[in-house]
């Protein structure tokens, strides 16, 4: 399994990082696996240290996820480092031997984590038609 994990940010920073977990498991055979809730930061006006909070990924119902992260035994994480693309990761990822699972740390912010897998994306990513109506 790979999974993201980071720093807490909004919907799109989660996005990018689901994303390109799911690049570098395909690129690597391996699955994606996330957690049930992600966790976020809500700014309120005036105050200088914004609350935890989280959301689900339910829309995400074709990955597999686990309520806590802490229940799966990682062998190896894999460490962006900068906040720029660092293609060793995908490189790292495919050397790893299987069944290790895999923690990915960082912002994972770029597109060429996950541009070579669009099509595949954009079908796992799609909304349920329910959600669209809404």
């Amino acid at each position: 399994w790979v999974t993201p994990t980071g720093n807490p940010g909004r919907l799109g920073n989660w996005l990018f990082r689901v994303a390109a977990a799911m690049g570098v498991a395909w690129d690597s055979g391996r699955e994606v696996i996330l957690p049930e809730t992600v966790p976020c930061l809500v700014q309120h006006p005036g105050d200088p240290t914004p609350p935890p909070c989280s959301f689900a990924l339910s829309f995400l119902s074709q990955v597999p996820r686990v309520r806590s992260l802490a229940s799966v035994p990682w062998q190896q994480m894999l460490e962006e480092g900068t906040f720029k693309f660092n293609p060793a990761i995908s490189e790292s990822a495919a050397g790893i031997p299987r069944p290790s699972n895999i923690l990915l740390s960082g912002y994972f912010q770029s597109f060429r984590y996950f541009s070579h897998h669009r099509a595949r994306l954009i079908q796992t990513l799609a909304l349920p038609p329910h959600h669209e109506r809404a």
